[in-house]
């Protein structure tokens, strides 16, 4: 097992594992032009903001992590303000179970704790709560609901 840093070479398989978890949660497949799109999207990104590690398995890309490091006002629990969101946690579905997400989220997590982020948090599907769980999370009652408001470009 090796866990590195993504590159642009791992586009294709980034973009197989991002469509993945996309189908897993909407119930559908990905049409061509969306798939073409995270393809294109990996190739240019530059894997450090957000952060993106990926986990090699025989030779070839099984997994990979994301996370994304802002900083917001200082608040009681984080006096530092630094904060830090993991997203993107996939595993291919014939490597589960042989501790590569386990491997996957303590890196992130060092490269959190190395990046002074003092909150993290992130969302879980049900098949990734237990993961997620056993490094210490915790689901938490928040007083204010979250809000998105999703912006379209014109066509």
């Amino acid at each position: 097992m090796n866990i590195r840093l993504a590159e642009p070479g791992d586009a294709e398989a980034l973009a197989d594992l991002r469509s993945r978890l996309l189908e897993y949660m909407s119930g559908r497949r990905l049409t061509g032009p969306e798939r073409l799109c995270l393809e294109e999207y990996f190739r240019s990104w530059d894997f450090r903001d957000p952060l993106c590690l990926v986990c090699e398995e025989d030779g070839k890309v099984r997994g990979c992590v994301a996370a994304s490091f802002y900083r917001l006002f200082p608040g009681l629990k984080n006096p530092s303000g630094e904060q830090a969101v993991i997203h993107n946690l996939v595993v291919e579905e014939g490597y589960r179970g042989r501790g590569l997400g386990t491997a996957l989220v303590d890196a992130i997590l060092e490269e959190c704790r190395a990046r002074g982020a003092m909150r993290i948090s992130l969302y879980a599907t049900e098949m990734g709560r237990p993961v997620y769980e056993r490094f210490g999370f915790k689901r938490e009652q928040n007083t204010f609901p979250e809000m998105r408001l999703y912006i379209r470009r014109p066509s």
